[in-house]
């Protein structure tokens, strides 16, 4: 999906993408760059709260460094790498927190 607005109804949209890794994970993630929004701060802390604790209890050590280095949580943009059986249940969590409003400060 896109992130911007829509062409015909200037409507603001949010695109969460997903792509397969070769390490096994998936890289999911989405950006508000086209908009004039960013993330409160509790939303993106729920996002990288969430992130910490599942993910790190499924990961080796090694494997958990490596993509804790390559994570980003910020007020413009998440990425992030989970494992693949837990795609549904994070597009789930996404779609809850950007359908949110109150998880948007305007600029």
């Amino acid at each position: 999906m896109h992130t911007g607005l829509d062409r015909q109804t200037h409507e603001p949209s949010v695109g969460v993408y997903a792509v397969a890794l070769g390490n096994g994970l998936v890289c999911i993630g989405f950006d508000l760059w086209r908009l004039d929004i960013n993330l409160q701060p509790a939303a993106i802390d729920r996002i990288e709260r969430r992130w910490r604790q599942r993910e790190a209890a499924t990961l080796s050590k090694p494997m958990l460094r490596a993509v804790a280095r390559r994570a980003h949580f910020s007020k413009s943009f998440a990425r992030f790498e989970i494992a693949p059986e837990r795609l549904g249940e994070w597009q789930l969590e996404l779609f809850a927190i950007i359908s949110n409003p109150e998880s948007y400060q305007s600029l």
